[in-house]
């Protein structure tokens, strides 16, 4: 997970940093207290202007079992699927069943 700040409008991020009332953080006594309640509240501006995504990351740690060949497989099959999906048509669907069988074989 990252921040996208892609699209972030600097000004209206500071803008928005400017008009948050850090004042409530004064309320409580812990340190520890305190840090939840600001990094609370930078989180929800920061969150509007750079929200977290999740990346997949791909190639990097994948299981032995996962491979070339598998992933050509898994590839055909997601393929087949989207035409069946599009066409209805049943000789599609057969194709599609049929892939799925391989990919499941060979994994």
């Amino acid at each position: 997970m990252t921040r996208v700040f892609k699209n972030m409008d600097e000004a209206s991020f500071l803008e928005d940093l400017a008009r948050t009332p850090w004042q409530t953080i004064d309320i409580f006594d812990t340190v520890q207290d305190k840090w939840e309640t600001w990094k609370e509240l930078f989180n929800n501006v920061c969150d509007v202007h750079a929200p977290v995504k999740t990346f997949r990351v791909r190639g990097d740690n994948c299981p032995p079992w996962l491979t070339e060949e598998v992933r050509e497989s898994m590839h055909a099959r997601d393929h087949a699927r989207h035409q069946a999906e599009r066409t209805q048509s049943p000789e599609d669907w057969d194709a599609y069943r049929r892939q799925r069988n391989r990919t499941k074989k060979i994994i």
